[in-house]
C-alpha cells in the first residue's frame, strides 16, 4: 500500500527545475562588460559542444560604447535547437535574426557572452534610444545585494544603460 501511495505522488509531484540569478544594477551590468555594442543579429544557428547545445547569434556591430570587437561577433548562449533536439536552459538569452540589440559582453575562448546571460541582451526600439530588458526564459532573478536590477524596468534609455547622461 505504501508503495502505492508513494508511486501516486510522483506521478503528481511537479519537476523542479529553476535558475535562479543575483539580479544586476545598470552599473554592475557595466563594469563587468569587457564589451558594449549595439549592432543587427545577421545570423542565428546552433551547434553541438562537449554534449551540450550552443546557439551562436552572429552580430553586424553598428557602434562599440566601450571594448574593441570586430565588426561581426559572435555570441554564444546556451541552449538551441539542433536537428530532434532541443535543450532548454532557463535564463539564457535568445536571438532572432533582424533583432537590432544592445550587448553587454564578456570573452570567452574566442567568442563572446552575454553578461548576466538573458540580462546582458537589450532589444534596441525603431528609433535606438530606448532598450527593453530580454526576456528572462523563465529565471528567477534576485534582487541585487544594493540598488535596483537593471531589467526590472522593461524599458530605459541606452544612454542611462551604457553610462552616458542625456540623450544620445
Amino acid at each position: 500500500m505504501a508503495a502505492l501511495v508513494l508511486a501516486g505522488l510522483l506521478a503528481v509531484a511537479p519537476v523542479a527545475e529553476a535558475t535562479v540569478l543575483r539580479g544586476l544594477t545598470v552599473g554592475q551590468l557595466r563594469s563587468r562588460a569587457e564589451a558594449i555594442v549595439e549592432g543587427k543579429v545577421v545570423e542565428v544557428r546552433s551547434l553541438r559542444t562537449a554534449g551540450r547545445i550552443e546557439t551562436i547569434a552572429i552580430v553586424r556591430v553598428r557602434r562599440v560604447h566601450k571594448g574593441e570587437v570586430e565588426r561581426r561577433i559572435q555570441v554564444r548562449a546556451l541552449g538551441g535547437e539542433l536537428r530532434d533536439r532541443r535543450m532548454v536552459v532557463q535564463g539564457a538569452p535568445t536571438f532572432s535574426k533582424g533583432d537590432t540589440v544592445l550587448l553587454f559582453l564578456y570573452g570567452d575562448q574566442g567568442s563572446w557572452r552575454s553578461v548576466g546571460m538573458f540580462q546582458g541582451v537589450w532589444h534596441l526600439g525603431p528609433e535606438g534610444a530606448v532598450a527593453r530588458a530580454s526576456d528572462s526564459g523563465g529565471a528567477s532573478l534576485l534582487r541585487p545585494e544594493r540598488g535596483n536590477a537593471a531589467v526590472d524596468q522593461t524599458e530605459q534609455s541606452v544612454a542611462r544603460l551604457i553610462g552616458q547622461g542625456g540623450a544620445r
